[in-house]
């Protein structure tokens, strides 16, 4: 699953692989996540602390998940500028991965961490 860098660091928010989860996840903007990895995969889910801004039919994709954090891949991207949008971008599938034991223990990156991919074993 995906976690979200901004709403990891407005909430403090740190897990460890070995911990025991319990979590709500909702879908995750696979989009996104498309267009920053340099190497395409699949994260259907992502745990999202903003739910009650979410639409009846993105609640509806709700899921609850139970198990052991297995690997934690921190994902860090380039942002450039763009003239046609005037603000910076993800390069287009410039984004990096690194394995982490936790969010906390960042690893040296170049860009932005921008999330963590999350495997749990349910």
């Amino acid at each position: 699953m995906w976690l979200t860098e901004w709403q990891v660091d407005e909430d403090g928010f740190d897990v460890a692989v070995g911990e025991d989860v319990a979590w709500t996840l909702y879908e995750s903007d696979q989009p996104w996540i498309d267009l920053i990895l340099a190497v395409p995969r699949a994260v259907p889910l992502q745990r999202d602390t903003y739910a009650h801004e979410r639409s009846a039919a993105e609640l509806s994709s709700r899921r609850s998940l139970r198990g052991v954090v297995t690997r934690i891949d921190q994902v860090s991207v380039q942002f450039v500028s763009s003239e046609r949008r005037g603000f910076s971008v993800p390069e287009a599938r410039g984004g990096q991965q690194h394995s982490v034991s936790s969010l906390s223990d960042r690893r040296p990156h170049s860009g932005t961490i921008t999330g963590w991919i999350v495997r749990v074993r349910s």
